[in-house]
């Protein structure tokens, strides 16, 4: 009986150690994802590989004093763990973070498009025209499009997908960025990390030459974000203005890309950059250019001459954040929308003076999403972010003393947009809401209908068609309907993570990320 009770006693202090084993090994698993996915965590591929050697190292405890194998036995096991350990990062590799912030794990022996990193990047045959056309390619001069909302009409696109899909016209590598492309007749511009130099390149779209390509010596690397620049060209005439991911503004001919002028907006703001890089895409607003600089102090908003980049004013004190400044006329007076770390804020365009200010921060601080008008004559802004935050509707009212009253209609927790744009057709919303498809009412921000997982990518309304590009680079299309939505057609575009915003020129629908780009041709009815 003292026998039974001293084997009785021991294996139930070994099962106290496995217990106690097992909640150390979640708690260095539940720090490793902590650290993994904190703002200041820059190399991410560390912490993954020591996550699974703590996981290994766990079971080595357990299998080796714990249990009452044969040494023999202990060994091999031993052996084996080594040899996972050791060949783990030899197969596996991780390409930073989705947009749910959960590590992506590839095969490292799986073929992937090299990104180029010289100055030219390799060409392959573009196919010819397939659908009859206008003559005329209309321009999609900037960020989410001629009004900046995402919403491009007048394009009379095919809603019969299946019997008229999109047709590839030409695929080539790019370099790194999330820049997206912006167009002006058969021109397509966007910006691209090729080795140590971020470049703004311009193909012709109905082929995907390169035309022309304009270089700085400057490079912007997060591992968890990826590399490269963020933000949209926007071509105004014969200009082409772009701003880097470290800062760099520059004005650029259209036709050649000859640089006219350049400044560095965080040098001249004396800023620091934000973390994952300068985002804003430039808005040329008559003649001034407003950029959004990532320092406070009466400088979080800046105007240059468009002609020059002489600064003409500087406001704001609101820490940065990786949105876009917007134009958007409320109670008649045009106005420079800018969401910032702590909301959002509205400035007079010839001066910079503050109008009106909305607070809306998340608990990252991090703004990503565009404000959206709805234009329907009764001056409401939809304003959506992420991490939780929600939406909220507020209408704006000028008061006898010419000032802006803010009123917040509704709020919900749900509608996280996060860093995409909502957009906006016949009184309600669509975006992706956490990677979900959804529709919501204006009128008191209700879902109407929750549709598909497409991840953390962007969405493009053309008419009533709804071009949803997936975050895992599939392009998706539908009917923008508050009834239901089905899927009319899909295409698997690219092959790797997808954050760039799509951009329609007349039928040709160009998608990149920081691999590559494709052009589809869609069918225009008459």
């Amino acid at each position: 009986m003292r026998g039974l009770d001293a084997r009785g006693g021991i294996r139930r202090l070994q099962w106290r150690l496995i217990i106690v084993l097992f909640v150390v090994w979640i708690g260095i698993g539940t720090a490793i994802v902590v650290l993994a996915t904190s703002p200041f965590t820059e190399r991410i591929q560390l912490f993954i590989p020591i996550y699974v050697l703590s996981t290994l190292w766990m079971f080595w405890l357990w299998i080796m004093p714990l249990t009452g194998l044969k040494q023999s036995i202990r060994l091999a096991v031993f052996v084996l763990l080594l040899l996972c350990a050791t060949v783990f990062p030899v197969l596996v590799t991780f390409d930073g973070l989705d947009g749910s912030v959960r590590p992506i794990a590839k095969w490292r022996f799986a073929v992937q498009e090299s990104p180029p990193t010289t100055d030219k990047a390799p060409q392959r045959p573009a196919s010819a025209s397939v659908y009859p056309r206008r003559v005329e390619i209309p321009s999609f001069p900037q960020f989410l499009g001629p009004n900046r909302t995402g919403v491009i009409t007048g394009t009379n696109l095919s809603h019969d997908l299946q019997a008229h899909p999109p047709r590839e016209r030409w695929r080539h590598p790019v370099g790194r960025g999330w820049s997206a492309f912006a167009t002006q007749a058969n021109r397509a511009i966007t910006q691209e990390q090729r080795g140590d130099r971020e470049m703004v390149v311009c193909y012709e779209i109905e082929t995907g030459s390169e035309v022309w390509t304009h270089a700085d010596n400057t490079t912007f690397r997060h591992s968890a974000s990826g590399d490269g620049p963020r933000a949209t060209p926007t071509i105004v005439g014969e200009r082409v203005y772009t701003v880097g991911a470290t800062g760099r503004l520059n004005c650029l001919e259209l036709t050649t890309g000859k640089q006219l002028w350049a400044i560095n907006i965080l040098e001249d703001n004396n800023a620091g950059n934000l973390l994952y890089g300068q985002c804003g895409s430039p808005l040329v607003v008559g003649e001034l250019v407003i950029v959004s600089p990532s320092g406070g102090n009466g400088k979080s908003l800046v105007a240059y001459t468009k002609d020059k980049g002489e600064a003409v004013w500087r406001n704001g004190d609101d820490g940065g954040g990786y949105s876009s400044p917007a134009l958007l006329t409320i109670a008649g007076i045009p106005q420079v929308l800018a969401f910032h770390a702590p909301g959002m804020s509205a400035h007079d365009i010839e001066t910079g003076a503050l109008l009106w200010i909305h607070p809306w921060q998340n608990s990252h601080k991090t703004n990503c999403s565009q404000p959206v008008l709805i234009a329907d004559g009764s001056d409401r802004v939809l304003i959506s972010t992420g991490y939780g935050k929600g939406s909220c509707m507020i209408e704006l009212k000028r008061t006898a003393d010419n000032s802006f009253a803010v009123t917040q209609l509704w709020t919900s927790r749900g509608f996280n947009t996060k860093f995409s744009v909502a957009v906006v057709h016949g009184g309600y919303a669509y975006g992706l809401d956490n990677g979900v498809l959804v529709c919501i009412d204006l009128a008191d921000g209700k879902y109407k209908w929750k549709g598909g997982y497409y991840g953390h990518g962007q969405i493009l309304l053309a008419d009533d068609l709804l071009v949803i590009v997936a975050e895992d680079g599939e392009v998706a299309f539908g009917k923008a309907s508050p009834a239901a939505f089905s899927e009319l057609y899909r295409v698997k575009a690219l092959n790797s993570k997808t954050w760039n915003n799509p951009a329609l020129a007349g039928p040709f629908l160009l998608v990149r990320n920081d691999r590559e780009a494709v052009c589809y041709e869609l069918l225009q009815e008459p």
